[in-house]
C-alpha cells in the first residue's frame, strides 16, 4: 500500500536568503513567504521561517512540485531572487534554493520513496 497516493510527490525546499544589511520585520518576511510559496507551489503543506547570522532560512514541504526537473528548480531560484528577494531586500542581496525529494517517483528506475510525518509530541517538564 502506498499512503502517499499512486502519483503524489512531496518535497522539501529551503530557501536561503543573504539579505546584503537590509533589515525587514519578521512578520513581514513570514507573511510575504507563506504568499510567495502558495503563487509559487499551489499547496504548501509546511513552512518555517528563522532568522540566521546572515539573512534568513525558508523551509517549505510542498506537494506536486516537480523537484526533479532541473529545469523547473532553476525557474523557481530565478523567480525567488527576483521577485521575492531583489523586491524585498534590495538588489544587493542574494539567494540560495535548494529542492530535495520526500516521497514519490525518484526517476532513476527504483522503487518510489515514502513519507509519512507524524506530529509533533511536547512534553512538560513540569507536569508529574
Amino acid at each position: 500500500m502506498n499512503p502517499n497516493g499512486q502519483n503524489q510527490t512531496w518535497s522539501r525546499w529551503i530557501f536561503t536568503i543573504y539579505d546584503g544589511g537590509r533589515s525587514v520585520p519578521y512578520a513581514e518576511i513570514e507573511y510575504n513567504a507563506r504568499k510567495w510559496l502558495r503563487k509559487c507551489f499551489g499547496s504548501v503543506g509546511k513552512t518555517r521561517v528563522r532568522r540566521t547570522l546572515h539573512g534568513w532560512v525558508i523551509e517549505a514541504i510542498a506537494e506536486g512540485a516537480p523537484v526533479k526537473d532541473r529545469f523547473y528548480v532553476s525557474s523557481v531560484r530565478s523567480r525567488f531572487q527576483t521577485t521575492f528577494v531583489e523586491r524585498g531586500f534590495g538588489p544587493l542581496a542574494s539567494s540560495r534554493v535548494e529542492g530535495t525529494l520526500l516521497a514519490g517517483n525518484p526517476e532513476n528506475g527504483s522503487a518510489r520513496s515514502q513519507w509519512v510525518e507524524m506530529p509533533t509530541i511536547r512534553i512538560d517538564e513540569g507536569a508529574s
